[in-house]
């Protein structure tokens, strides 16, 4: 209830009736929050990329290899020999191909990490005060009291 409240001269309170407002333009300012919505970037997780060096068996195919052989072919000779047979060796020298491997590292790919991003609405809710104004009317002459809202 807005009332005003009276003394009488002597200082004591009169609260038999109580007095409406005055009525030059009584007002009362009714407040209610205002909500602000504000986005600000926290961490959300890392992504961790690793790399790691794994061995597969790969078969190549080369081709050309020289492998060589020793044949040893005997043909008869129509002369004389001119000295006494003695032992003896000869060296025959054998080649062929060996494989040598080499691996050198090279670029065979590149991987390029990017972030994508979206928006997205989300509602939220929350809960937001406001001043709300009720009457209350009492009645002079000992009736009881409405109440309104």
């Amino acid at each position: 209830m807005l009332t005003l409240s009276t003394t009488k001269s002597g200082g004591e309170e009169e609260g038999a009736l109580p007095r409406p407002l005055p009525p030059e333009n009584p007002s009362i300012e009714l407040h209610q929050e205002q909500l602000r919505v504000g986005v600000r970037r926290v961490a959300a997780g890392v992504a961790r990329l690793r790399k790691r060096v794994r061995k597969e068996t790969q078969t190549v195919e080369v081709s050309a290899l020289l492998d060589a052989a020793v044949i040893v072919e005997r043909r008869p000779v129509a002369r004389r020999p001119g000295r006494e047979p003695q032992d003896g060796e000869f060296v025959v020298p054998i080649l062929r191909d060996e494989v040598r491997l080499q691996a050198r590292p090279r670029v065979y790919e590149r991987v390029y990490a990017t972030v994508a991003t979206e928006s997205v609405r989300q509602p939220i809710e929350t809960q937001a005060r406001r001043e709300e104004v009720g009457e209350e009317r009492e009645q002079i002459g000992g009736r009881d009291a409405e109440k309104e809202r």
